[in-house]
């Protein structure tokens, strides 16, 4: 186990307890989902992280959490004790909250005119984050 697998507890608590609460007020799902013609045309940014906080189902929010935790720890652990990671909880956190955002960029690009067009979901991070524990443990 490693010292900073708190932040992963953390995310998934976040990220349970806003899609939970955004299933019981769907105002808050619409205002918080990826929407590429509102983030362009109404300078709503924040779309980019909040979506990744939002799932449609249980099982989606279950499986990107499993997936998440599974893999996070591997990778957590190995930025822990690789002497090339000086902050292994910083680069955990830019790794994750930049995959939120550049996994919707060619969405942003694509869809910027499309007001119908929405996503939610972490699979952009998560698939980051499975893809870095397979770099960093080929083995694995």
């Amino acid at each position: 186990m490693s010292g900073n697998e708190w932040i992963l507890y953390l995310i998934i608590g976040v990220t349970g307890l806003i899609t939970w609460q955004t299933w019981r007020d769907k105002s808050w799902f619409y205002k918080l989902q990826f929407n590429a013609y509102q983030v362009i045309h109404r300078n709503e940014w924040y779309r980019l992280i909040t979506h990744a906080f939002l799932h449609v189902n249980w099982m989606h929010l279950v499986i990107n959490m499993l997936v998440l935790f599974s893999f996070g720890r591997v990778v957590l652990y190995v930025f822990e004790i690789h002497p090339s990671f000086n902050n292994p909880l910083l680069h955990f956190i830019i790794l994750y909250f930049a995959s939120i955002v550049f996994s919707s960029l060619f969405s942003l690009a694509k869809q910027k005119d499309n007001p119908h067009y929405n996503a939610v979901g972490a699979s952009g991070a998560v698939s980051a984050v499975v893809l870095q524990a397979y770099f960093l443990c080929p083995g694995i």
